[in-house]
């Protein structure tokens, strides 16, 4: 199974002790991160068995070679005298020759092995970066919608997800912060020529009304 297909079976269960409170997106998306995180912890521990393992079988392949070129030397030697011993040294180097091919096929599997698990790694930490970023972010954006009075009411269905725990908490601050009542600036320099300039034409006004009067 997939390293994150583990992910979302594995965070569905250690969601259980916060998924009852429904508007506590915080440690849901904690909850998340930490199995996130767990799965980095397990997959570096097998990155670590999966190296041992290929400086094992490198040993083992250099093994095999020395003896196989040892069998070869004997046979060679032996060609004139005992032609029969010389066949079984030839027949001893294959069936080392077989051992290496087999144990070269393991090593170049095991290769592409711990390719795979690095580039999990990489993208599990990648991913627990971003998360804690949008969550430190979310935090932040939620503490300010709150500071301004608004408390919200709604309980979103919780998901088996940690993407969806942050859209769930994102909408729910972007529906915050439109509540959050934005002032205009206070330029008192400005707002004095406003009030004079409106001043202005009311005067303007009122002796357009004086002036029709009289013409009337």
């Amino acid at each position: 199974m997939h390293t994150f297909q583990k992910i979302l079976i594995s965070l569905k269960t250690r969601m259980s002790d916060v998924v009852d409170d429904f508007e506590n997106h915080e440690a849901l998306a904690a909850v998340a991160i930490e199995e996130i995180e767990n799965i980095g912890r397990n997959s570096r521990v097998q990155l670590n068995r999966v190296r041992n393992r290929i400086e094992d079988l490198e040993k083992k392949i250099e093994e095999r070679k020395l003896g196989a070129e040892k069998w070869s030397e004997r046979a060679v030697r032996l060609e004139a005298t005992d032609l029969e011993s010389a066949l079984n040294c030839v027949k001893r180097m294959k069936e080392v020759q077989k051992e290496i091919e087999i144990l070269e096929r393991q090593h170049l599997e095991t290769i592409a092995q711990e390719k795979n698990i690095s580039a999990d790694l990489a993208r599990i930490a990648e991913q627990i970066e971003a998360l804690k970023t949008r969550r430190e972010n979310l935090i932040s954006r939620q503490n300010r919608a709150q500071a301004a009075g608004k408390t919200g009411s709604d309980r979103p269905n919780p998901a088996g997800d940690a993407k969806a725990i942050f859209e769930r908490w994102e909408s729910r601050v972007i529906g915050d912060e439109f509540e959050i009542p934005v002032d205009g600036p206070n330029d008192a320099f400005a707002e004095r020529f406003e009030n004079e300039e409106h001043e202005a034409d009311l005067k303007a006004t009122l002796a357009s009304l004086v002036e029709k009067s009289r013409k009337s």
